[in-house]
């Protein structure tokens, strides 16, 4: 038998084997938008799903949000909204600036999700980030060791009126 006979044998022992182990590196917390196109103000709902065996931990905090008018309001959520900028990502700031802001952890549990919702204005392009840890007694709020990311999918905000 010539060494090339068993190429093909070969090839298709080392796809399943990146095959599987690919399916490893993926992540198992997942942010969910309704949409990946939004107007100025429009809420949108992101949900974080928990795909691990285990619980997970997040801190939520009341946000700032902006509302038509120049009014502002609240939102409370554990995610950080980032804007694209010269091909970079910028954390847009949030949190309550004036007093101390209510901060709590908040526990997803296993196969479970938990939606949040914000509205916000601009234009361009922007995701979401969540800071997680693995566990259910952790006080997320501390900020443990063994934090972990997860990023939304970019999606497209359009400014009021514009087309």
């Amino acid at each position: 038998m010539r060494p090339l006979d068993h190429l093909p044998a070969r090839i298709a022992i080392a796809f399943v084997f990146f095959s599987a182990t690919s399916v490893g590196v993926r992540s198992q917390v997942v942010l969910k938008l309704n949409s990946l196109h939004f107007n100025a103000y429009v809420p949108i709902k992101i949900t974080v799903i928990n795909r691990e065996s285990r619980a997970i931990s997040v801190c939520v905090s009341q946000q700032w949000i902006p509302k038509p008018n120049d009014d502002v309001g609240v939102a409370t959520t554990p995610l950080l909204m980032q804007v694209q900028s010269n091909r970079k990502w910028l954390s847009v700031l949030n949190g309550v600036d004036v007093g101390p802001p209510l901060r709590y952890p908040l526990t997803i549990e296993p196969r479970k999700s938990q939606e949040f919702q914000l509205q916000t204005k601009g234009n361009g392009k922007a995701r979401f980030v969540l800071y997680y840890w693995i566990g259910s007694d952790i006080n997320a709020c501390d900020g443990p060791s063994g934090k972990k990311t997860v990023m939304s999918p970019t999606f497209t905000l359009r400014a009021h009126g514009q087309q």
